[in-house]
C-alpha cells in the first residue's frame, strides 16, 4: 500500500505492505495516553468494480501529558484511503491523511515519536 503523510507532516510517500504500516505505528500510537480518531461524512466513489476511494472528514485528538502546558494537539482535515478488491475481499491500497488544521502542544508528536523505541511512520 501506499503511505502518504507527505500534507502537513512533511513525510514522504512511501510504499510497504499494510500489515508493516500496522506494525510500526502501533507502538507509537501506544505512547499516548489517550487517542480519538472521529471520522465522518464517508464518501465512497468506485472506479469500475474493483477500485474505490473513501474520503472522510477527520478529528484527530492525541493526548500526552506535559509539564510544559498542553497536552494535547488535534488535527482536523480528511483522509483520502483507496481500497482494491481481492480474492479475500477489499483491502486498502493507500492511505492519505490532509491536514487542514492544527491546534494544542506542538511538541506533543516528537515527544511520542521519542519515547522508548518507539519508530516513526506517519502521524494522525
Amino acid at each position: 500500500m501506499e503511505v502518504d503523510f507527505s500534507d502537513g507532516f512533511g513525510r514522504p510517500a512511501t510504499r510497504m505492505p499494510a500489515d508493516a504500516w500496522v506494525a510500526a505505528t502501533a507502538p507509537r500510537m501506544e505512547t499516548f495516553t489517550a487517542t480519538q480518531h472521529m471520522i465522518t461524512d464517508q464518501v465512497i466513489s468506485f472506479d469500475g468494480g474493483d477500485r474505490a476511494t473513501c474520503v472522510a472528514y477527520v478529528r484527530a485528538r492525541h493526548h500526552l501529558p506535559s509539564a510544559l502546558g498542553d497536552s494535547d494537539r488535534t488535527v482536523y482535515g480528511c483522509y483520502t484511503n483507496r481500497f482494491v478488491r481481492t480474492p479475500g475481499g477489499w483491502r486498502i491500497s493507500g492511505l492519505k491523511p490532509t491536514p487542514v488544521w492544527m491546534t494544542g502542544d506542538f511538541g506533543v508528536f516528537p515527544s511520542a515519536l521519542a519515547a522508548e523505541g518507539a519508530p516513526s511512520a506517519g502521524a494522525a
